[in-house]
């Protein structure tokens, strides 16, 4: 995720990123506000070798001395003798007592905290004269030679730090919410962030199938109960993409993702299907030699392919399928590089249907590694762009946009695979309405030969009249 997708997330979760800020601030405050005051003062004692006959004592014997003035002034002991010499007003006030020697030096600093400002001071000067007072003066004297003094302010709680502390914490807190409420929300609104983003229409959002019920055939999958909400979608994407291809020369659509597994075949075998159910002589070619799948949606088998087509050849290499006016082109077995294919046999298929008002749909394979995505996109014209819900990272869809509009090619729209189920409400009203065993069809049905495209009774020239 790039700063551009950051900033367009909290854009998008702006409110709920301002409450969760206003709520992380309001604790920070909470916590510099309600700390107490803490005041501290200090008192510095210095050691000097004592001075017999006029010689200097031996100076080695301060830090022999200097720990065990140190640990006097923690026993309690010495603690209590020293609160006798304190203010009876300030004895009882509760206060922390912290004492540092500096080695080689002799100087001793008596550090003493306190919630009560008037306390620290005396304090600290009462340890620092008991221990003046008590010390052995045979090796060394000792001597304050900083006196503490009452502080004017409290040194803890650092209010400006823990605010700054609150306030970048606060800024992390609210980035974290909103990218996991994007995560959860992924599904439900991945219509509405695509359209943001990419500033591309929503065809359909297809909901989420279990794999049993998706590779079924098209015509077992109108009449599953549990497909229903996808029939619904896919019928709506057929009527979208019906009237987007209406004004064009030519009806024909690449079906294309950014990457892999992302339902492309899915929806590319669908919406030719529905588009042969409308009387429209329909086409479907299986460019995804790498991993072709559509024949196997289909029932059909992967070869001939578009490397055996020729400049007249169709009704040979075609398939017939199950629907009359549905024809099919498999992913052969090409023995050279797939766009080296692409590039010397696709443009023999666009000359034998042009001008025969053949809706062609060619699922191409994922763009990401494949060079010939884009030569069958190109010949179409158009693309319908398929992506997966569940993706969070949209890096290879803007690349992908990027190499299609430098090569002027128009992106008809997007469709939502595996979007967030129908509620349950939805799907038990439309469970209601699956016909019984002897309904008829989902889509009605033609003779096996139906008229051809000039609306004559000969056969059309797009379904082969055998197998």
């Amino acid at each position: 995720m790039n700063l551009n997708d950051l900033l367009r997330l909290l854009r998008r979760f702006r409110y709920l990123a301002i409450v969760v800020i206003l709520v992380v601030m309001a604790i920070g405050v909470g916590v510099a506000l309600s700390s107490p005051n803490r005041y501290s003062s200090t008192a510095t004692v210095v050691a000097d070798p004592t001075v017999t006959g006029g010689q200097v004592g031996n100076v080695q014997n301060i830090d022999f001395l200097i720990p065990q003035y140190l640990a006097h002034l923690d026993s309690a002991k010495f603690q209590n003798q020293a609160q006798a010499t304190v203010p009876e007003n300030l004895r009882s006030a509760p206060i922390t007592i912290v004492t540092t020697g500096q080695a080689g030096t002799g100087i001793i600093d008596i550090h003493v905290t306190s919630t009560t400002r008037d306390a620290v001071a005396p304090w600290a000067n009462a340890l620092a004269n008991t221990l003046v007072l008590t010390s052995d003066k045979r090796f060394a004297v000792l001597s304050l030679i900083d006196e503490p003094k009452t502080p004017a302010t409290p040194y803890a709680p650092n209010r400006t730090f823990i605010l700054g502390i609150s306030a970048v914490i606060a800024l992390f807190t609210a980035i974290i919410v909103v990218m996991l409420a994007a995560v959860l929300r992924a599904r439900r609104d991945g219509a509405a962030e695509i359209r943001e983003r990419f500033g591309i229409r929503v065809l359909a959002e297809i909901p989420t199938l279990p794999r049993r019920i998706a590779t079924l055939e098209p015509q077992e999958l109108a009449i599953n109960a549990r497909a229903l909400p996808v029939v619904d979608a896919l019928q709506t994407l057929r009527a979208s993409v019906s009237y987007l291809l209406t004004d064009k020369p030519n009806p024909w659509i690449a079906v294309a993702s950014a990457r892999g597994r992302e339902g492309k075949s899915f929806v590319a075998v669908h919406l030719s299907w529905l588009f042969g159910a409308m009387e429209k002589e329909t086409l479907l070619l299986d460019a995804n030699a790498r991993n072709p799948t559509a024949n196997q949606l289909l029932g059909l088998a992967s070869a001939p392919g578009i490397e055996e087509l020729d400049a007249s050849n169709l009704g040979s290499v075609m398939q017939r399928t199950a629907r009359e006016h549905l024809g099919f082109i498999g992913a052969g077995r090409p023995d050279r590089h797939p766009a080296e294919v692409a590039s010397a046999h696709f443009p023999n298929l666009l000359k034998q249907i042009d001008g025969h008002e053949v809706t062609l749909v060619v699922d191409t394979p994922a763009m990401s590694g494949a060079a010939e995505t884009v030569i069958y996109a190109a010949g179409c014209g158009a693309v319908l762009l398929v992506i997966d819900a569940r993706r969070r990272d949209f890096a290879d869809v803007e690349q992908m946009l990027l190499t299609l509009n430098d090569r002027r090619i128009e992106v008809l729209g997007v469709v939502i695979n595996r979007a967030r189920r129908a509620s349950w409400t939805q799907r038990l009203s439309l469970r209601r309405t699956v016909p019984g065993p002897n309904a008829a069809p989902a889509f009605p049905t033609w003779p096996a030969n139906g008229p051809g495209p000039s609306g004559s009774d000969a056969p059309s020239d797009l379904v082969r009249t055998n197998i």
